[in-house]
Formats: structure tokens, C-alpha cells, sequence
């Protein structure tokens, strides 16, 4: 198959600030459900559904353009976005160029923060899910290996992992550079997704114990609350 049906198709903190994303994102429960859906799509032969804090990505091999939209419409609908609405915030890349996409996200090039670690093992998170539905193939099985490969050469040959490579990392530094202690502090964490959770974990890791969580979803901070123990307080945030 020709790498011209190689595409990927989402929406990255690139394209889209982060009230968009979040409206975008998919938790555990819609991320199968739509999973199930795609793989109901005639002519969509491989696809890896990647969906992070930053991104939700779609790699597939598709047997024409008009499978790729298909993608894009079942994810849209779910997400109760029109296709006019989300084309203003849409990476669509196809062949090469989106070969050399999936190799950046995976090195950690393309992330917020230059070089973090954690998109590696989402990477290959998402890439496992898909292999044991059975919705990968030769090509995205290549690609894919390929991708890891270069990552990890990226990361032993160049200076990329010097540093503070993890965004949760790099706020708790600069708190304990600011007050020089946090177990007296009193920290708010803006948001309860994945980046909110390990950023809460290295606080507490580096003293803190009064956190409040606060969260467009009062569930949401509830259950991160909860999950920090019981110096942990949530609270509703409509931003």
C-alpha cells in the first residue's frame, strides 16, 4: 500500500487552545465507543487512536479521502462539533508528512514542552490498544516501529532529556524556587486532567499537602480529589 494512505487527523495544542481541546478530548468510555465505531468504517483498514491532554490524533490507512472525512464525521458527532467549527483547529496530513508527525509526537518534538517524556508512553499506549483490537497492520505496524525507534535514538544522541522534561516537573521547581519549601503552601491545580493529576502527584511528592482541585467538571475534580487523599479539596471551576 502506498504511503499516500497513510493520514493523521485530530486537533493538537498547535491548532487549538485549550478550551477546544477539552471539548474535544474523549475519556476511557468514549474513546472505545468511538473506537468501535471507526472500525465500523468500510474502507478504513488500520487506525490508532491517540488522545491525550494536548491532542486527540487519528493515524489510519484509508482507501480513499472520502473514508479520512468519514473519520473526521463519527468523531465530530460524538463530540457534538461541527465539521465547519472543528476544520478551524484540524491537523489533516497524509504520506510522508504525516510520517514525519508521528515521529516528532513520539521524540517528544512537537509536545509544549520540548522533549517530555510522558508522550513516548502514551505513544505507545495508544499503538498497543489498537494492535490488540486487531486495527493495525502492515503499515501502521511499520510505521509505528519505525517511530519508537527513532525516539529512543533521539533521545540517546542528542541533548533532548536534559532538564526538567515533564511540565509537572518544571511548575513544582519553580514553586519551590519561589517559596523555597511547599509544605505550608496552599495549591490550586487548574484543571483534573492528565497533566492536573501528575502535577498534583509532584507536589505532594515534594511536600505539599493542601491541594484544591478545580475543574470545568465538578466530577472530574471530585474524583482527583479523592484519588490525592484528604488534604485534597475540590472545586467547580467554569472557565
Amino acid at each position: 500500500m502506498s504511503s499516500e494512505n497513510l493520514f493523521v487527523l485530530g486537533a493538537t495544542h498547535h491548532t487549538a487552545p485549550l478550551a477546544v481541546r477539552e471539548r474535544l478530548s474523549l475519556d476511557a468510555v468514549a474513546v472505545e465507543a468511538l473506537r468501535a465505531e471507526l472500525a465500523g468504517i468500510s474502507g478504513l483498514r488500520e487506525f490508532t487512536l491517540l488522545s491525550t491532554c494536548n491532542r486527540v490524533e487519528f493515524y489510519g490507512v484509508a482507501s480513499s479521502a472520502t473514508v479520512t472525512l468519514a473519520v473526521q464525521q463519527a468523531f465530530c458527532a460524538r463530540q457534538n462539533f461541527t465539521a465547519a467549527e472543528f476544520e478551524q483547529f484540524r491537523l489533516s496530513l497524509s504520506g510522508p508528512r504525516a510520517v514525519q508527525h508521528l515521529l516528532e509526537v513520539t521524540a517528544g518534538l512537537d509536545s509544549q514542552m520540548l522533549g517530555e517524556t510522558e508522550i513516548f508512553g502514551q505513544v505507545k499506549e495508544a499503538y498497543g490498544a489498537a494492535q490488540s483490537h486487531g486495527h493495525t497492520g502492515a503499515v501502521l505496524n511499520r510505521v509505528f516501529q519505525k517511530a519508537f525507534q527513532a525516539a529512543k535514538h533521539v533521545r540517546t544522541h542528542t541533548g533532548i532529556n536534559e532538564g526538567q522534561v515533564s511540565i509537572a516537573n518544571v511548575a513544582v521547581e519553580l514553586a519551590l524556587n519561589i517559596f523555597g519549601t511547599l509544605d505550608q503552601a496552599r495549591i490550586m491545580l487548574v484543571g483534573a486532567g492528565e497533566i492536573g493529576e501528575k502535577t498534583a502527584k509532584a507536589f505532594q511528592s515534594r511536600g505539599a499537602v493542601a491541594l484544591s482541585v478545580a475543574s470545568r467538571s465538578l466530577e472530574r475534580a471530585i474524583d482527583l480529589a479523592s484519588d490525592l487523599g484528604p488534604f485534597a479539596l475540590p472545586f467547580w471551576l467554569v472557565l
